[in-house]
C-alpha cells in the first residue's frame, strides 16, 4: 500500500512592525540676534531662586541708569508665585530705582558735554539756550512726577534730569512718587487679581503709564490756569 508522504511548508509569519520614532516637539528657539528677548529671559529667569529678591534690586538700578529690561519683568513673576510679599517687592523695586535714579541723574549731569555735545549734539545743535524752556518745564516738580510715571524707558527721565540740571531735591521727589505709584499699583493688582492682570499690563503697559503722566500733567495745566 502506497504511502503518501507530504511535505510541510511552514507559512511565513509577517514581520514584526517596528514602532515609529517619536518626534519630540520642537520648542521655539530664539535667534542668535534677538539680544533684547535673551536678556528678557535671563531676567526671568531669576524669579524663583533665592537670589531673586537680590536681582529684583539690581535689576531696577541698572534699569534706570542703562539695562534694557524693565524691572517690572520680574516683579510681576515674583508677585505672581507670592503674593503675600507684593508690597515687599515693590519696596525692593522703588529703592533700587531710587539709587538708580540718582545714579542716572548724576551721569547726566557730570557728562552732558561727553556723551551729546561731543556726538548728537552737533547733528542736532543742541544747547544751553535751546535746552532752557525745556529746564523751565522739567523744574515743576508735579510735571517731573508725570514723567517719572510717563516716561519709559525710565533712563530717559533720569540722564535728562541730570543733563538739564534740575533741581536734585525735586527731581528724587518725582523718582519716589512716581515710580512709587507704578510698582505698588501693579503690585496691588497683582495682590488683588492674580495672573490675569499680567496680560493686560503686558500689552498695554507703556499706554497706561503714558495715560496716567499725561492725566497728571493735565491736572497741574489746569491747576494753574484756574
Amino acid at each position: 500500500m502506497a504511502t503518501i508522504v507530504g511535505t510541510y511548508t511552514p507559512t511565513p509569519m509577517p514581520a514584526p512592525e517596528t514602532a515609529s520614532p517619536q518626534v519630540a516637539p520642537s520648542t521655539p528657539t530664539v535667534s542668535p540676534w534677538a539680544l533684547h528677548r535673551r536678556l528678557y529671559d535671563w531676567v526671568l529667569s531669576f524669579a524663583k531662586t533665592r537670589w531673586a529678591m537680590p536681582a529684583l534690586f539690581v535689576f531696577s538700578v541698572c534699569e534706570s541708569v542703562f539695562f534694557p529690561i524693565p524691572s517690572l519683568a520680574l516683579q510681576i513673576p515674583m508677585t505672581l508665585d507670592n503674593p503675600k510679599k507684593a508690597w515687599r517687592h515693590a519696596a525692593v523695586n522703588l529703592a533700587g530705582s531710587l539709587v538708580g535714579g540718582a545714579a542716572g541723574y548724576a551721569a547726566g549731569y557730570f557728562l552732558w558735554d561727553v556723551l551729546v555735545h561731543c556726538t548728537f549734539g552737533r547733528w542736532l545743535h543742541l544747547s544751553d539756550d535751546a535746552l532752557r524752556p525745556v529746564k523751565k518745564i522739567a523744574d515743576d516738580s508735579w510735571l517731573l512726577i508725570g514723567g517719572a510715571l510717563a516716561i519709559h524707558p525710565f533712563k530717559l527721565f533720569t540722564l535728562t534730569g541730570g543733563a538739564l540740571k534740575v533741581n536734585f531735591a525735586g527731581f528724587m521727589l518725582a523718582c519716589a512718587i512716581g515710580r512709587g505709584v507704578l510698582f505698588f499699583g501693579v503690585g496691588a493688582l497683582l495682590w488683588k487679581f492674580g495672573a490675569p492682570v499680567r496680560v493686560f499690563i503686558d500689552r498695554w503697559f507703556n499706554w497706561l503709564c503714558l495715560a496716567a503722566g499725561l492725566l497728571i500733567a493735565a491736572a497741574v495745566v489746569a491747576g494753574k490756569l484756574a
